[in-house]
């Protein structure tokens, strides 16, 4: 191709590239081209002849192998899985054949006959002829009558036999037995062990001693001729003189004092925990492993999880007490100033049990307690859920807030809910008290109109504070949580002032402040030791660098030295080396200053 002539197609022709530029890069992968003189060769490109082997065996199209799941897929219900046809054998023909069955070093395919079928089908129709034959049927006439006897006479024995068993065991007449390897006791020996264990053994028939002798002879003895019959219980003297309890059982004072040594020393592990004592609950194990690990039981996990839904109400602690019709916002203003998770939805009766929610202020711990929303009407008609906030109000002492709904979408007029608010005032006297105007982001109170104001006003002349808030936009929540907390505190100080126990009165004892003498202004007075002591700490020392600072001012050249501030009589002495002390004596004394020259020379 010469230098007039068009570029092939795919040829790179840049700026500062004629013709005379090699081939593009996609050409070349294709061809290999030799240049020769000023013109290109096109030459082909050299592949093996195993490639080319390769390359044309993969271009057969050769059937894949099914897998055994097309093949379920194929066959369906005829399908049957086996995993031997493709094992490689060196004789194909024995895929197929049963892994031999080997018993105490011996192939059991070698004990077993090639004909035994057949040779059991003959036995079978052999004993078949034989049944028909007759053979195995019971001919009992063909007994003699001297055998016939033998056997009823046989039969009679066997029934006297049992007869005369069952007539034994009625009679029972022998009594239990003592056997023959048990160990004799001398009577003597007897009656003192038994004895010392508290027994009266006197004025007692030998009744109860065995008597050895002939067999035919009765075990008990014949009971002695007495004046009078031996009485079968104690008199009542002898009931006032019995020992206690404590004393019963033990033979000798010795025996008494060690097992009250026995009884201290198994109360000493009870007594080294405090108070607790043998019929104190005692939990051996805090956290039980058999109940904390491995699968719960249904039932106890459901136990588990009833009792951790219930709420933990503190009696002793500062309590802010929610209470008001359903569905006025009580659940939403525990959410604001607390960290409880109530659920809160627009329809009555959502929250069905008290929810207590914690809260800081004035780093004082407090709990706010959630109660049902309460109905008009008379006690005896309202149901287990509006019970729950009636016995809060009545026990728990805290800080009432009653929440109002001011734009009645709670589906209550404003004189309702202040009806209800009369009806339960009985229940939280003597406790501070709030009344929470929510939603005031809907309606205000100056929007209401004449008759609902009034009714506001009226409250606010009895001394009851009225605050406006809405839980939407967080307006008043905050001033009505201070107002209720420093109304709470205020009114727990005042009732300690009045108590008149002695924790009471030395809780106040701090709260005195003392009278002024008169109205002039006197300075504080300051001793003079006092004042020295404030001018001397004024005085600027320079103060002493610590080690840090030493190390990052000398940076490599600092050494560590703990004995430079060493408070010794004698200031030389910082840096001299402990001395070492060998069996009383000081190995200093003992080495010669000379000695590195002498070993030198």
């Amino acid at each position: 191709m010469g230098p007039e002539q068009e570029p092939e197609q795919g040829q790179r022709q840049g700026p500062e590239q004629g013709p005379e530029q090699g081939p593009s890069r996609s050409q070349s992968r294709g061809l290999c081209r030799a240049r020769a003189g000023d013109e290109w060769s096109e030459r082909p490109p050299f592949i093996p002849e195993g490639a080319l082997q390769r390359k044309k065996a993969m271009e057969v199209d050769q059937p894949k192998r099914k897998t055994e799941r097309d093949l379920e897929v194929e066959m369906g219900d005829d399908y049957i899985l086996d995993l031997q046809k493709y094992w490689d054998l060196m004789n194909a023909e024995e895929k197929q054949d049963r892994i031999p069955e080997v018993w105490e070093g011996h192939n059991i395919a070698d004990y077993i006959d090639p004909d035994i079928m057949k040779k059991l089908e003959d036995l079978e129709k052999e004993e078949e002829l034989r049944e028909r034959a007759g053979e195995y049927d019971s001919d009992s006439d063909s007994e003699d009558e001297d055998m016939q006897q033998i056997r009823v006479l046989a039969k009679q024995i066997r029934d006297k036999r049992q007869l005369l068993v069952l007539e034994s065991k009625e009679k029972d007449k022998h009594g239990p037995r003592m056997p023959r390897t048990a160990t004799k006791v001398e009577r003597k020996q007897l009656e003192k062990e038994m004895g010392s264990l508290g027994l009266d053994m006197d004025d007692k028939d030998d009744s109860h001693y065995a008597q050895q002798g002939r067999r035919s002879r009765s075990l008990v003895r014949k009971r002695k001729r007495e004046v009078s019959m031996p009485p079968t219980s104690k008199t009542r003297s002898q009931s006032a003189s019995r020992p206690t309890r404590d004393k019963s059982g033990l033979r000798d004072p010795k025996m008494m004092k060690k097992a009250k040594t026995m009884m201290k020393n198994s109360q000493r592990g009870m007594n080294r925990q405090g108070k607790k004592g043998e019929a104190d609950r005692h939990v051996f194990d805090l956290k039980p492993k058999h109940l904390l690990a491995g699968k719960r039981k249904n039932r106890l996990e459901q136990m588990r999880q009833h009792l951790s839904r219930l709420p933990s109400i503190d009696p002793n602690t500062r309590t802010l007490l929610l209470c008001g019709y359903p569905n006025v916002g009580k659940s939403s203003f525990i959410n604001k100033v607390t960290r409880a998770d109530v659920d809160v939805q627009p329809y009555a009766f959502t929250t069905k049990s008290l929810f207590v929610g914690h809260m800081d202020y004035r780093y004082l711990r407090w709990q706010v307690v959630d109660t049902p929303g309460i109905l008009d009407h008379p006690l005896e008609e309202r149901n287990t859920i509006e019970m729950q906030a009636i016995t809060a109000l009545a026990h728990l002492r805290a800080a009432v807030l009653y929440v109002m709904d001011v734009s009645e979408q709670c589906g209550h007029t404003l004189p309702q809910q202040l009806e209800l608010f009369h009806n339960i005032r009985p229940l939280f006297a003597n406790k501070p008290l709030i009344i929470v105007a929510n939603k005031c982001d809907v309606k205000k109170i100056s929007e209401l109109s004449e008759e609902n104001q009034k009714l506001f006003s009226e409250l606010s002349s009895e001394g009851i504070l009225v605050i406006e808030s809405s839980t939407l936009t967080e307006e008043g929540v905050m001033q009505v949580k201070t107002e209720a907390c420093d109304r709470l505190l205020s009114h727990r100080v005042e009732s300690k002032m009045k108590g008149k126990k002695v924790h009471d009165v030395l809780n106040r004892l701090h709260l005195a402040v003392p009278n002024k003498r008169d109205d002039k202004e006197r300075p504080p007075f300051i001793p003079e030791g006092a004042l020295q002591r404030k001018k001397a700490m004024e005085v600027d020392q320079p103060k002493r660098k610590t080690e840090r600072d030493l190390e990052v001012e000398m940076g490599d050249d600092y050494i560590l030295d703990l004995q430079k501030y060493w408070d010794l009589m004698n200031a030389e002495e910082k840096q001299d080396r402990i001395p070492e002390v060998w069996e009383g004596h000081n190995i200093a004394d003992y080495i010669d200053p000379d000695i590195m020259k002498f070993s030198s020379d």
